[in-house]
This record gives C-alpha cells, sequence and structure tokens, in this order.
C-alpha cells in the first residue's frame, strides 16, 4: 500500500514488493493505493500505480480508507487471488480439518493431551 498523496511511499512500495518476491518467493499480492479522496495534493497517478503493479505481475486497487471507498474490493481481490492460484492446496486443507474432527480419535487424543476435553 502507498499513499498517492506522497511520492516516496509509492517508491518504497516498489521496495516491499522487490523484499517481498526475495524472501517470501511466490506470494500473493494485491497494490493498493490510498487516500484518492485528497485529489488535490496526489502526487501519483493512478496509471503510475497500475503500471507498477504490471511491471510486478500483480493486481491494483486505488482506496480511500476515509471514505470506506474499494476497501471490501481490495480484499475481495487478494482473496480471490489466492483461490484462483491455489484452489486444490485450498481444498485439500479444509478437507483435512474436516477429517481431523473423528469421534474414534478424540478418545486416543484424550489420552496424550492435558487440553482435550470430551463433551458428554
Amino acid at each position: 500500500m502507498y499513499d498517492v498523496t506522497h511520492r516516496e511511499s509509492y517508491k518504497a512500495a516498489s521496495d516491499w514488493i522487490k523484499a517481498i518476491n526475495m524472501n517470501v518467493g511466490d506470494a500473493e499480492m494485491v497494490l493498493v493505493g490510498n487516500k484518492i479522496d485528497l485529489q488535490d495534493r496526489r502526487q501519483v497517478r493512478d496509471m503510475d500505480g497500475r503500471n507498477l503493479a504490471q511491471e510486478h505481475n500483480i493486481s491494483f486497487i486505488e482506496t480511500s480508507a476515509l471514505r470506506n471507498e474499494n476497501i471490501k474490493e481490495a480484499f475481495s481481490m487478494l482473496i480471490d487471488n489466492i483461490m484462483t492460484k491455489q484452489p486444490h492446496t485450498m481444498r485439500a486443507t479444509s478437507l483435512s480439518i474436516t477429517l481431523d474432527i473423528d469421534e474414534d480419535e478424540d478418545e486416543e487424543r484424550e489420552k496424550r493431551s492435558c487440553c482435550l476435553r470430551r463433551r458428554h
């Protein structure tokens, strides 16, 4: 995220993207330009943000936290990107959680754990 009224924050966003790619690897990201409600103080154009996002192959959106503009959309965009890229991983995780709740295993877990309490 960068502040559209502060050019230095935009430059820092590029460094953050590079650092994430270098340290985390293939992470889903959305570049967010915030404070679009302050058009008279804008220092970073919409096109600058779009170009930076395209350069790093990530999504882009502009928001206004003050006016609650595009906030939900930014989070939805990130979630959609994650689900599109890793649908099988997400399903497998959900499945393992579902399968982990098994009555036969509760008794064995209770013997090994001081924290599990059976409901009667």
